[in-house]
């Protein structure tokens, strides 16, 4: 039977992050859950095996132990320590997806939905790929382009109209 990953990220993430992320999610033998949109319920989250969280990755507010929290993640990561295993939630500290150790949850302005909170991390336990790696064996997809994604400068659109 495939393990379960929840997906948990904010709103603000970086979607090349995203991208990394889920492609690497991809690359093992697991079922990825998300939020799609529509109503919201944790009891996707809860029959979940792991918890990757990828917070908004500011540079300029907090230090590297400090990740702020929109409102959304924050009630996700309380519900998953109230109900789960600490120690199946990857907070993803890094846009080159280092994960750290949850410590804390610590609330900014419970009125501020964007700026809710900030979560405390205590150390560095490698990257995502290392920890998926430890714990479901080896990706499937030992394919280069695991690390190769698209930058900013290279968007390309296409609109399309009618008349």
């Amino acid at each position: 039977m495939k393990s379960k990953i929840y997906f948990a990220k904010s709103n603000r993430a970086n979607p090349n992050t995203v991208m990394k992320v889920r492609v690497l999610l991809e690359s093992h033998n697991v079922e990825i859950v998300e939020y799609k949109g529509g109503d919201f319920s944790h009891q996707p989250m809860l029959k979940c095996d792991y918890l990757v969280v990828l917070p908004e990755h500011d540079d300029c507010s907090y230090s590297d132990d400090e990740l702020p929290l929109g409102k959304g993640l924050h009630e996700q990561i309380r519900k998953w320590i109230y109900s789960k295993n600490v120690s199946d939630m990857f907070i993803v500290n890094t846009e080159d997806l280092d994960v750290w150790s949850f410590e804390d949850l610590e609330v900014c302005d419970y009125d501020d939905y964007v700026n809710h909170s900030v979560v405390l991390l205590s150390e560095n336990l490698g990257t995502l790929g290392q920890i998926l790696e430890n714990r479901l064996g080896p990706a499937t997809d030992n394919d280069s382009s695991l690390t190769t994604f698209v930058t900013k400068d290279e968007y390309q659109y296409l609109l399309i109209g009618t008349n």
